[in-house]
């Protein structure tokens, strides 16, 4: 279903940049390599993967390794978010006496994103038009929650 016009820029908000992330993905959630990761991983344990610089050194190659669930994750912005408007640059790496908190925002954060993500595509639903005052006052609660500072 195409979504309107006043929706891609909000849509575009949730745009992922890993370059501006400090690997959140890649180190606070937990994976199986059954799911198509490159291993088993235990939450808040960096991927063996994971450069000092926060790149992945096999990410070129995802496809070719049929790293399915590396390809197909989407943070929806969220480590970006985490890593440069909540911490202000600061990363679990250069103050692991927070790691445990910003791995624990970084979740919350994401599903916030996701919750975003999806009431923006409702109001792309022609059933939802009676409904999207509601949902726009919705989204801007959730970005004031996701601009707050912990």
């Amino acid at each position: 279903m195409k979504i309107h016009d006043e929706n891609i820029i909000s849509l575009q908000s949730l745009k992922s940049d890993c370059s501006q992330c400090s690997g959140l993905c890649c180190t606070a959630l937990f994976f199986s390599k059954m799911d198509g990761f490159p291993e088993d991983k235990q939450a808040e344990k960096p991927c063996s993967n994971l450069q000092k610089n926060y790149q992945c050194k096999i990410h070129g190659e995802l496809e070719k390794k049929k790293m399915k669930g590396c390809i197909g994750y989407d943070c929806f912005g969220a480590g970006q978010q985490v890593t440069q408007s909540i911490y202000f640059g600061q990363t679990w790496q250069n103050t692991p006496g927070k790691a445990k908190e910003i791995f624990d925002v970084y979740i919350v954060v994401f599903q916030l994103y996701q919750i975003r993500y999806f009431l923006l595509e409702s109001m792309s639903l022609l059933p939802a038009k009676i409904l999207k005052s509601n949902i726009k006052s919705l989204i801007q609660e959730n970005e004031i929650i996701c601009n707050s500072v912990p």
